[in-house]
């Protein structure tokens, strides 16, 4: 720790004077032209190696400003994760038919938004409606000439997830195109990571500078995708109550909190025996459609609900039709399917994780719905709306965490709306409890290490009075 001014003079004095006592330290040439100055300089000197001490110590650097926690961080290699855009597909439309010389140009990088501009997406790819083929874009039920395009967001996190048919508005004029929506949800937006997650990221990182233990897997994991990876839970195999596969040599179970949406096809040759049909990229979201010989079929989507594999690149999800396919009917299988779990286990086993002995299974983790109703009394002179507004956005953050969390309380979620909500005079939660397997309506919420708290707008019930 660095000496004051007073110390480092009486240092320099006691030092000059084991040398000759003759010499007048306290006044004189002496003290007016070394001891002073120096001293100062000294000072100066121990400030900066003070701090330079305490760069090396985390704890002391997630005090300081993010240029600092920034600069440690890429001392160890690792960088403050950029939030990941959301992304999907919208679907351009034309009403007028086209000569079969002709074709509809979309280029990459058109932009369309929802009515608030500021919520924006691009394309990014290419699309053609070409006119020689003008009959595979008609949509018979819309009346219409339509083609689907991938877009992402312009900017990043949960603002630019957006429900069905919110994106109404083309801003870059495309000739010989009427309109634009999105018939699917438009999501997988994270934020820029927060300096408090960024920090937990560089303290597993230490924890797991042992590559042949669970912290040294757990830190690989954590930083392989940082934008989309929120959280990481490892189970071992001797955790009998919460592993949940069999095995005959030690195994990890790891679960991940985020996602990345990914859409493909799958084509089979039907055999007119079989009626279902296995789904080769997993964890599967959802089954967007089922076509045999190019015309849609009924079909059940059945994902794995067995402990064993359910929500892991191993799942064993499948397409049941509502009839058996025909002797060599050509049988297509629109999905989507979660690319972040499959691509962390195509990590994990690429990295050539043998060297811990054990198999390895990526998991989704398992979110818990969460219910609540809330009862805001306000004062007289404050907005009703903007009150239910605040304590609505209050609940949602607090009940998506994006983390794992054991325990979830109901008076914790009271106190943070009273903390939060301006011209509250008293707040009661009247219901706390699961969604779907809850008894009690206000209960502490136990969460298993696979589990985390999740909610929906549909669960949060905000009910205000003056």
């Amino acid at each position: 720790m660095a000496r004051t001014l007073s110390q480092i003079e009486s240092s320099l004095a006691s030092s000059i004077e084991e040398q000759d006592p003759s010499i007048d330290t306290v006044k004189g040439p002496v003290f007016d032209i070394f001891i002073r100055p120096e001293a100062a300089q000294l000072r100066a000197t121990e400030l900066l190696y003070d701090d330079l001490s305490r760069r090396y110590s985390l704890d002391y650097v997630l005090t300081q400003g993010e240029e600092v926690l920034v600069l440690y961080g890429a001392n160890h290699g690792l960088r403050k994760s950029a939030g990941r855009p959301s992304s999907g597909s919208v679907v351009f439309f034309t009403y007028t038919s086209i000569g079969s010389d002709d074709v509809v140009v979309i280029p990459a990088g058109t932009t369309v938004t929802t009515s608030d501009p500021a919520v924006s997406f691009r394309t990014t790819r290419d699309a053609y409606i070409i006119g020689s083929s003008l009959p595979s874009f008609f949509n018979a039920a819309k009346r219409r000439y339509e083609i689907r395009v991938p877009v992402e967001a312009l900017g990043s996190g949960p603002l630019f997830d957006v429900p069905p048919l919110r994106i109404t508005n083309v801003l870059s004029s495309v000739e010989g195109i009427d309109g634009v929506t999105n018939t699917t949800r438009i999501e997988g937006g994270t934020e820029d990571e927060t300096n408090a997650r960024f920090g937990q990221r560089i303290r597993s990182k230490f924890n797991g500078l042992a590559l042949g233990s669970g912290d040294g897997l757990e830190q690989l994991v954590r930083n392989f995708n940082t934008s989309s990876i929120l959280d990481v839970s490892m189970i071992f195999s001797t955790d009998y109550d919460n592993f949940r596969r069999r095995t005959r040599r030690a195994a990890w179970d790891i679960y991940i909190i985020g996602s990345e949406t990914d859409d493909a096809d799958i084509t089979y040759v039907g055999d007119g025996v079989l009626r279902r049909f296995p789904i080769p990229l997993t964890p599967v979201l959802s089954v967007t459609g089922v076509r045999v010989n190019d015309a849609d079929v009924g079909f059940t989507f059945l994902p794995d609900t067995t402990d064993q594999y359910r929500t892991s690149s191993a799942a064993n999800d499948v397409v049941e039709l509502a009839s058996i396919p025909g002797l060599n009917d050509t049988v297509t299988i629109s999905y989507a399917y979660d690319k972040l779990v499959r691509d962390t286990q195509d990590y994990v086993d690429r990295i050539g994780v043998e060297l811990y002995k054990a198999d390895i299974l990526v998991r989704k983790a398992i979110p818990v719905g969460v219910k609540t109703h809330i009862l805001v009394q306000v004062l007289s002179s404050f907005d009703e709306t903007d009150a239910a507004s605040s304590a609505f956005a209050t609940a949602v953050d607090f009940l998506n965490p994006g983390q794992f969390i054991s325990l979830l309380y109901p008076n914790e979620l009271q106190s943070e709306l009273s903390a939060t909500t301006a011209g509250v005079s008293k707040i009661n939660v009247l219901e706390f409890t699961r969604d779907v397997t809850g008894t009690l309506a206000i209960d502490v919420i136990e969460l298993k290490p696979y589990e985390f708290p999740e909610t929906a707008d549909s669960l949060i019930t905000i009910e205000v009075i003056k």
